[in-house]
This record gives C-alpha cells, structure tokens and sequence, in this order.
C-alpha cells in the first residue's frame, strides 16, 4: 500500500465505513426476508401469541425466585426467561412487545436493591398497560418477608 497523507487516510477509511454500512444494511434486509420464510413466522399472529403465552406460564412455575436478577433474565427456567422471545426476530418482538398479558406478572425477589429491579418492573408496567397486574412476592428462607425496595415498586404500580 503506498503512502497516503492523513487527509487520504480519513477520506478511505470514511468511505470503507460506509460500504461496511451499506453491507449491513443489505444484510438485514437478506436476513428479514429469509425469516419470512421460516415456518413458524407463517404462523398467525394469535397463534404465534397464544405459543409465547405457553412460554410464559411454563417460566412461571419456578418456585426459587432467589436468584440475581441477570441470572433471572433469559435462564431457562426462569420468571422472566420467556423475554427471550422478544429477541429472536422483528416479527417476534413486535408480537411480544404487543402483548400486554405477556408483561403483567410483576416479580418482587427477596435480594439487595439494585436499581434494575425498578427499571424492570416500570418497563413491565409501561408494557402490560390495561392489564389486572400479578404481584409475585416469593417467600425466603424464613419466611415471607418483603425487599427493601419494595415501597419504590408499589409507588411505581400506584
């Protein structure tokens, strides 16, 4: 490669970066249109609705919530595993993410306050919209007993 002055070299990379976005650009549009082509994206959306309900009640069934929140989040077998849905394609996460029901269960761990607690359960709130809400509090070890930040979630819900 031959010399090149600054100029030169911010003037290539500038339009190597571009090309890169152009490329991902048709990369994306590649990628949504094979999805269309997947079986299950053929679906009905009640039907593609009613399999991310069956998601969600089967995540609901796990009776250890005592678990960090990250551990929580896309583990199977956990509360909130089903959020796994909502990243697999577009078509998905728009269905998901359309779906108040899907986002009414509000969980309460018996764990130190982390401030993702209340970004959590506001984003569920803002979601589930109209929805009657489900408020799970699972019991610890001795006994039940409510988190510390339980008042700024309840001030979140009312």
């Amino acid at each position: 490669m031959e010399a090149l002055s600054l100029e030169e070299a911010d003037k290539a990379i500038g339009t190597r970066i571009l090309d890169v976005q152009r490329l991902e650009g048709e990369i994306k549009l590649i990628q949504a249109h094979r999805n269309k082509l997947v079986p299950i994206n053929r679906l009905p959306i009640e039907l593609l609705s009613n399999i991310f309900l069956l998601v969600a009640e089967d995540h609901l069934l796990v009776e250890n919530y005592e678990r960090p929140i990250d551990e929580v989040f896309f583990a199977p077998g956990r509360p909130y595993g089903w959020i796994v849905v909502a990243c697999i394609c577009r078509l998905w996460r728009r269905v998901a993410l359309a779906m108040p029901r899907l986002w009414a269960h509000v969980y309460f761990w018996n764990l130190p306050w982390k401030e993702s607690h209340v970004e959590c359960t506001r984003t569920f709130l803002e979601r589930s919209g109209r929805m009657p809400l489900f408020v799970i509090q699972p019991h610890s070890r001795t006994g039940w007993a409510l988190p510390p930040f339980t008042s700024q979630l309840m001030a979140l819900i009312l």
